[in-house]
């Protein structure tokens, strides 16, 4: 990504002008991310990451991709410009009213017309490509649109095919837009390909649901009112406080969000939306963080009586003590442990013929369009960390403990709460 997101904006700012668009009194918004990640995928599974990407660029197409946004609310009309990292014009889509009239010209001669100023605007070249879909519409207003999609048949890996949609409205261009074709039958392979592991996720998310929140959760926070062994308040200014982080997401991506905003809409209504998904993350994570961690530390309290409290670790005479001190800096320790092994881990299998490995889990661009960047990354391993260490970790190892003192085979009881745990997770 060598061009910033002020650049790109002043970039489109600049082509609208030179181009006629006129979007001077428009609201503007960017992102910076993949547009069609299933020729990517293609590639990586079929050719392989470095191989695909260099294949991409023999394509003449861009993986990633700026994406600038000239919208004005209550106005049907928008304009979306795509620039390469570099900041180079790519393509665009200008939306225009169906009732903005025009004319309505023939296929043949809006074909004429509209490989004409794809030539002239954005570099086309007529000769190299095939026609291989047309369209025509007639708006409300009486105007002829038409949409042209041409194959460059001189290139190409495996079954992808360079393709692009050229729009014309009226007389108007309205589209250029280069992309990747990729044949139903990929999608459909990736489909069989994909299944196994889906019905592996839905049979680890019903169990987590009904053993580890229902039975666990549920149950365990029973066994503690019952004992009244259950402290709330300590978990809920945990809890409610990184309910509030992960809230706060919703107003720090306001500068994305904006990319989906719908003009039918005021922007009032607009923001209302936004912070009103804050406030629900922030009540209902915080009622459910509150409740999970409650039981998790009753339980652990009550099954490892001889261990430190987690709610008095941060108290001045249990923080400067040994066994204070040694959670702390053992947490550190085996943080940084945890970091190198997955680092080492992705770089092994991504080397490693046969394995796949998606980069969408490993790259977020847009993170820097949000207004605290470091949020996204904190807001999110910390409300991850509250809830996976309650209900994975503590609330069935601290139950597996109590349940083999009441009836007796406690390592039974507690493998097979760690295996569980391990499977599920």
């Amino acid at each position: 990504m060598e061009a910033t997101r002020g650049e790109a904006l002043e970039t489109v700012r600049l082509l609208s002008g030179e181009r006629g668009w006129d979007t001077r009194e428009y609201r503007e918004a960017a992102s910076f991310g993949e547009e069609t990640p299933l020729g990517r995928i293609y590639l990586e599974l079929e050719v392989g990451v470095p191989d695909g990407l260099r294949s991409l660029q023999a394509l003449e197409r861009q993986p990633y991709q700026w994406r600038v946004r000239h919208f004005r609310p209550g106005d049907l009309r928008e304009l979306l410009v795509r620039l390469t990292p570099a900041g180079q014009p790519y393509g665009f889509r200008l939306r225009l009213p169906e009732l903005l009239p025009g004319p309505e010209l023939s296929s043949t001669e809006a074909q004429r017309v509209a490989e004409r100023l794809a030539e002239e605007d954005w570099g086309f070249r007529p000769e190299l490509h095939e026609l291989v879909e047309a369209t025509r519409e007639v708006t409300a207003g009486g105007r002829a649109d038409h949409l042209f999609v041409y194959r460059q048949s001189a290139l190409g890996v495996g079954e992808l095919e360079p393709r692009v949609r050229i729009g014309l409205s009226g007389a108007e261009l309205t589209e250029f837009s280069p992309t990747v074709y990729v044949p139903p039958e990929f999608q459909r392979r990736l489909d069989a390909i994909r299944s196994p592991n889906q019905r592996l996720a839905l049979a680890g998310w019903t169990l987590f649901l009904a053993l580890f929140v229902l039975v666990g959760g549920g149950g365990g926070a029973l066994y503690l009112l019952r004992s009244q062994s259950l402290t709330v308040r300590a978990p809920a200014v945990v809890g409610f406080g990184g309910a509030g982080l992960v809230a706060l997401s919703f107003p720090n991506d306001l500068p994305l969000a904006w990319m989906g905003y719908n003009t039918a809409w005021s922007p009032h209504l607009f923001l209302l939306r936004q912070w009103g998904g804050a406030v629900a993350v922030f009540l209902v994570g915080g009622v459910l963080l509150t409740w999970l961690l409650a039981v998790a530390e009753g339980l652990g309290r009550l099954a490892f009586p001889g261990h430190v409290r987690s709610w008095d670790v941060g108290r001045p005479g249990v923080a400067s003590s040994l066994p204070g001190m040694g959670l702390v800096l053992g947490g550190y320790l085996l943080a940084l442990f945890q970091v190198a092994f997955v680092v080492h881990f992705y770089g092994a299998v991504s080397a490693r013929p046969g394995w796949w490995t998606p980069p969408e889990a490993l790259l977020q661009p847009d993170l820097l369009a949000t207004y605290v960047p470091a949020l996204v990354a904190v807001s999110g391993s910390l409300g991850s960390a509250l809830w996976e260490e309650s209900v994975f970790r503590a609330i069935p190892l601290a139950g597996a403990v109590l349940l083999g003192r009441r009836f007796g085979g406690m390592a039974g009881w507690v493998g097979l709460a760690l295996v569980l745990q391990a499977l599920v997770f």
